[in-house]
């Protein structure tokens, strides 16, 4: 089963939307191939897609790895909208 999500950050600045792009940057590489993320930073907006062709448990693993690295970010930057 294919199964997948879009998150959608808005941040206070574009330089925060990037900075959060580039913390999650180095995560995209030698992924599994049955999991795919996709990643775009324009202006105030970190747009996050993850899609998996293992099922469930995998994207929910997957989106709760990545909120985590946003929420170190934003603790770094301090600087997501609400």
């Amino acid at each position: 089963m294919k199964v997948g999500v879009q998150v959608r950050v808005v941040f206070e600045s574009a330089a925060a939307a990037k900075a959060a792009y580039l913390a999650l940057e180095p995560d995209n590489e030698g992924i599994p191939q049955d999991l795919q993320i996709g990643m775009a930073s324009r202006g105030k907006v970190l747009d996050v897609r993850v899609d998996s062709e293992d099922g469930m448990k995998t994207l929910i693993s997957t989106v709760d790895e990545i909120l985590e690295k946003l929420q170190v970010s934003q603790e770094v930057v301090g600087e997501v909208k609400e």
